[in-house]
Order: structure tokens, then sequence, then C-alpha cells
């Protein structure tokens, strides 16, 4: 409700599409108590698609900025946010009005070194962030993008290269290990092997 009441104030609204993007993945969120739907990218994929403005009346601006950004949140007693990667791109720099629906294609490649991650007290979260500079308050939108990091160790035969999955394989012919423990006062190791 409020967010779309300081869309109102802005007066402009802005609406991210992604090209070539069917899956999509909802995401429980520990902290908000909420489900997302975002769509879903290996580490390896470009991030592409659209940015639509849609002014309700003139938008003077003095350029617009799009970026990917991923950014990792730690929550103790006070919130720490650290941005790890970014990519921008300028759009009009010199400013100039916004008078009708205006579409900005984008398409970043940058690393994508983390997993999407969200828990109680971190979060690891890539987003588009949208924003039309101007004279006295700028106007800011974020989409969120849920990325997955996919290392296989089994060769790729040929005829499969043109499937993604965005699923970790596991090898379970090795065995199982699992290690619990409380603190730095007792730790149990526990190793099932196959062979046996």
């Amino acid at each position: 409700m409020l967010k779309k009441l300081i869309q109102k104030v802005d007066s402009c609204s802005v609406e991210v599409k992604f090209h070539d993007k069917t899956e999509e993945i909802v995401i429980d969120d520990p902290y908000e108590g909420s489900k997302d739907t975002m769509p879903l990218y290996l580490s390896e994929e470009p991030v592409r698609g659209k940015v639509i403005l849609r002014p309700a009346k003139k938008v003077q601006h003095q350029g617009i900025r799009l970026e990917l950004v991923g950014q990792i949140v730690v929550t103790n007693d006070r919130e720490e946010r650290t941005e790890f990667t970014a990519q921008c791109k300028k759009y009009e720099a010199e400013g100039g009005d916004l008078l009708t629906d205006k579409e900005l294609e984008f398409e970043f490649d940058c690393p994508k070194q983390y997993e999407s991650y969200r828990g109680l007290n971190a979060r690891v979260a890539y987003y588009v962030r949208t924003t039309v500079i101007k004279s006295m308050k700028n106007i800011s939108h974020k989409q969120e993008v849920w990325v997955h990091r996919h290392e296989t160790k089994h060769k790729v035969h040929a005829d499969n290269l043109d499937k993604k999955s965005y699923f970790k394989e596991t090898d379970f012919t090795k065995g199982v290990c699992m290690e619990v423990g409380v603190d730095d006062i007792l730790h149990i190791e526990f190793k099932y092997d196959k062979k046996m």
C-alpha cells in the first residue's frame, strides 16, 4: 500500500520485464514471513530484459541509471549491507523530460559469485535497481532475481548442452558424511561408506 502511494507521489511507475525467462521460483522469507516469486538465473547466465517507465505527468530528470547489484545483508543488532558486485548502465545522462512511456533495454553479464540466500540473520540478494535521477527526490525501484550456482562434477554430454539444470547434482557414490556439534564443546562426525 505504502509502496503504491510513494509511486503515485513520484508520478512515474516502473516495471521490469525479463527476456526469455520462464523459469521462476517461489522463495520463503523467514525474516519477513512472506513468499516472493522471482525469475531464476544460473550464475553464468546474463540478466537481460527491459524497464518500462510510465510517467503520470511530466517528469524532469538528470539521467536514468539501471544497475545489477549483488548485496549481502547481515542482521544483528543493526543491519549491515555490503555490495559485492555491481554493473551500471546510464541512459540520457544529459537529462531531459519524461512525457510518455519509455522502454530501456538492459543486459548485465557481471560475475555472480555467490548464490542467493535468505535466512533469519543473513541474506544474499541480486536485484535490478532502476533510478530516475531528479533534483529533489530520485525515483527508485528494485526488482530481485534469484541466482543459483551450478557446479557439475560430471562430464556434460553434447546432446544435453541446450538443457539447463538449476539444481546441483549430488554424488553419493563415495559415501555420506555428517558433522554435528555444540559450539566449541562437542563435535561428532558420522561417516557412511558406500563400499561396505
